[in-house]
């Protein structure tokens, strides 16, 4: 009773609504006259053993004496649900409803079954006894959702799993690993916790504030779908990464490294996708490992500067350079590539793939080339260089300018391909091997007589040879005593590229060809000229000079084909031509 100026007013009880036939929420006679409101505040609600209500409207519980008592069924197959401000939900019967929403002042003391498509948390904590059936989303937006003694929690497949402040606590309770679902992250920074300690795991999405971070914590962690990052970072930790399906970041979203880390990448759908590491401070764009398996004829794009520590491991597909370095440690190698398995340098970019090349060690092999093909380098330091790192990319085409100019190889008889190598070492003295496929050859290339041409100032010539057969396909030519690197091209030995030299059909004449016994060449000008022939190993058989006219005595040689270059003492302007002594 309320005393009210000297009058005694009778105090107004709590409602009770009472299910007492199977019905609609909204229905009076579901509830034998008057139906429960929509703001449950301060009233009760209780759905008896064997009655089923269908809830048509979505519903709040407010109050702290409010209370939903279901035995029964409340079931629907629309879009609502129950918000649970403050109250209690208790009973024993069944709960299959669309949502329901745990505000942080909400109690739970049902034990019976609940299905639902999407339940979200901000209780501080919330003691869960009971099988829970989650199809859609478990949102753990604050608190604790504790799985007691007998809970049994179920995400279903393609459900999925959002942490924001939010935990999960065993507590006597389990996970049902029956099924792959997903897990999202989002709000502040934050490290991993059981949500990852699973099994199965489909996709792992990051859509936290910008600028904060997810560590993984636990020693490995398989992603059997797709990691798709639109917002945060991913901070590796040491820990161990494989993801399975696909990976899609935005150029903002990025991966931390760590040295004592390994990322699997064994994908089965990539469209040139771009992976992004953080490009700060050398540890957060390293990795200890990274292997590569991509099942599909595309590429994997590194949009940022990687180092590794261990091995980078080939097992299928091509990872793709852009304008960032791929830098191999000295203590590290390159595995399991092939003329289908390799690093593709761009066109356009300025990626390059960096490994260390030891003084008189093996040939180091730079595994790179174009999406048209491979085309391997292979350096090695002679006693008289110092190790250090080498740099290797190539590209397709090769230009009259090294760099610029009319791209030559539209009509040149070369190897469709320019390598561009440099170094940090402070003497080069190299010997290298420039390697190519088949398919590289344009405009009837004579691979039997070409040699490799470095570009200065112009493109160089020396004495051709042989190609050899090389590795996964290839062809190989060799080139010793490099000193300078740049852009290099391999070159039919009667091709020229814009070379700095005489203009071989206007300035050069030589007769006879073929010639048994002296030949004479001819300058145009009585400038000084140094006269070489040469053998088809480089060597130099006779040398002289003089003015516009010289002679070879090809009497004591052997039948076979031989050079003439000849090069202007002032200008140091060179030409070669080839004959043949009888």
């Amino acid at each position: 009773m309320i005393a009210c100026l000297g009058v005694i007013i009778p105090a107004k009880l709590s409602a009770t609504f009472t299910a007492v036939v199977p019905g609609d929420w909204t229905d009076p006679v579901t509830w034998g006259g008057i139906a429960p409101p929509l703001l449950v505040s301060n009233e009760d609600v209780v759905i008896p053993e064997g009655m089923t209500v269908n809830l048509d409207a979505d519903v709040v519980f407010a109050g702290g004496s409010s209370s939903m008592t279901i035995d029964g069924t409340l079931s629907n197959t629309t879009f609502n649900g129950v918000t649970v401000v403050s109250g209690e939900l208790a009973g024993d019967g069944t709960i299959a409803i669309w949502w329901i929403h745990f505000k942080q002042l909400a109690s739970f003391s049902f034990s019976g079954m609940v299905n639902v498509r999407s339940l979200v948390n901000e209780v501080p904590v919330l003691s869960i006894g009971n099988d829970l059936n989650i199809i859609d989303t478990l949102d753990l937006k604050s608190g604790v959702l504790e799985l007691a003694d007998s809970c049994i929690l179920t995400l279903r497949a393609g459900s999925t799993w959002k942490v924001d402040d939010g935990i999960i606590s065993i507590a006597g309770g389990e996970l049902n690993q029956g099924y792959l679902h997903n897990v999202m992250y989002v709000g502040t920074s934050k490290t991993t916790s059981i949500e990852l300690s699973i099994n199965t795991l489909k996709h792992l999405f990051i859509k936290m504030d910008d600028g904060n971070t997810l560590t993984l914590n636990d020693s490995a962690t398989t992603v059997n779908g797709s990691l798709v990052m639109t917002s945060g970072n991913l901070y590796l930790n040491g820990k161990e990464l494989k993801i399975r399906n696909s990976i899609s970041q935005t150029p903002t979203s990025r991966i931390r490294g760590h040295i004592n880390s390994d990322l699997y990448l064994n994908l089965t759908s990539v469209s040139n996708d771009t992976i992004y590491f953080e490009n700060t401070g050398a540890g957060n764009h390293s990795l200890n490992k990274l292997r590569i398996g991509i099942s599909d004829s595309n590429a994997l794009v590194l949009g940022s500067e990687l180092i590794i520590g261990s091995v980078l491991e080939f097992a299928a597909g091509k990872l793709a350079l852009a304008n960032n370095d791929l830098i191999i440690s000295s203590s590290a190698s390159v595995s399991g590539y092939n003329d289908s398995a390799y690093i593709v340098t761009s066109q356009d970019g300025a990626g390059n793939l960096v490994m260390n090349v030891s003084t008189g060690s093996p040939y180091t092999t730079f595994p790179v080339g174009t999406f048209s093909g491979y085309s391997p380098v292979y350096i090695q330091q002679t006693a008289s260089g110092t190790s250090g790192n080498f740099s290797a990319r190539v590209r397709n085409s090769v230009l009259e300018n090294g760099t610029s100019g009319t791209v030559s190889s539209e009509i040149s008889k070369v190897v469709d391909r320019t390598w561009f190598l440099n170094s940090t070492t402070s003497t080069v003295d190299a010997n290298i091997k420039l390697g190519w496929q088949q398919a590289a050859e344009v405009n009837g290339f004579d691979r039997e007589n070409a040699y490799i041409s470095n570009y200065g100032t112009s493109w160089d010539q020396v004495a051709p040879g042989s190609s050899a057969g090389g590795d996964f396909n290839t062809f190989e030519l060799t080139r010793s005593g490099i000193i300078d690197l740049g852009p290099f091209a391999v070159i039919d030995s009667w091709q020229v590229i814009k070379l700095n030299e005489i203009n071989p059909e206007a300035a050069f004449t030589i007769y006879p060809n073929p010639a048994r016994d002296v030949v004479s060449i001819k300058m145009p000008d009585s400038d000084d000229y140094k006269y070489e022939l040469v053998d088809l190993t480089g060597k130099i058989l006779l040398s002289e000079s003089s003015k516009g006219f010289n002679k070879f005595n090809l009497t004591d040689l052997e039948s076979g084909c031989y050079f003439v270059k000849v090069t202007n003492l002032s200008s140091n302007a060179t030409v070669t031509k080839r004959i043949i002594k009888e």
